[in-house]
């Protein structure tokens, strides 16, 4: 995955963030050998450092790929949560599947086979943070169906904002013709983030390939 910061600042933090388990390590390693993204050391920290300081233990993601992100969550906060994630590649769900059942937390993450993209049912349940890692050119519907299932005070992140950094150039002319409709809709999406006040408040951040945090008023 690519990052938008500078290779030696990143590199220096993920050399100073300690290794975890045998079993996480062997998930980076097949996620690097078969170009699974997962997210990137950096900007997992900066996660786990909002999870111990928000009482966050009831979880939604969209974009399981391997597992990594969840397992990681349920990690750092003991196994005292419960996360719900979405996935729609069937071969990512089945890795997942494996990797998931060979952790402590089995019993934790429950894993749904489907294209959340085309329809996602989240009930009457009410989470303290969803985590958005997805279809790049969805971010919006994600979040507009998350929102009024989020408590008051929780968090809703949205990752890989900026798309390897197309996300951020002057015009769509400059971006590849192929990655154009994420470049409009990403661009409308953080715009939203970023204007709208009253109901919640977010901030961009520039690690990895971009965060962007909501805070529900």
């Amino acid at each position: 995955m690519d990052c938008i910061t500078h290779p030696m600042v990143e590199a220096y933090i993920e050399k100073l963030i300690v290794q975890k388990e045998p079993l996480y390590r062997e998930m980076e390693k097949y996620a690097s050998d078969n170009h699974v993204p997962i997210i990137q050391k950096a900007s997992l920290r900066l996660i786990e450092t909002l999870l111990i300081g928000h009482d966050i233990h009831d979880i939604v993601e969209i974009g399981t790929a391997i597992g990594y992100s969840s397992l990681n969550f349920c990690r750092i906060l003991e196994g005292r949560c419960r996360i719900t994630t979405f996935e729609r590649n069937e071969k990512r769900y089945k890795t997942a599947l494996d990797f998931i059942a060979r952790s402590s937390y089995n019993e934790k993450i429950d894993v749904v086979f489907t294209d959340a993209a085309e329809g996602l049912d989240l009930g009457d349940h009410t989470y303290d943070m969803a985590f958005i890692d997805a279809a790049k050119g969805q971010y919006r519907y994600f979040f507009d169906r998350i929102f009024p299932h989020i408590r008051r005070g929780g968090l809703i992140i949205s990752d890989n904002i900026f798309f390897r950094g197309q996300v951020c150039e002057d015009t769509q002319l400059n971006v590849t013709r192929r990655n154009r409709t994420i470049y409009r809709r990403m661009n409308d999406y953080l715009s939203y983030l970023m204007k709208q006040e009253d109901e919640f408040y977010s901030t961009l951040v520039p690690i990895g390939d971009g965060m962007a945090i909501t805070y529900k008023k």
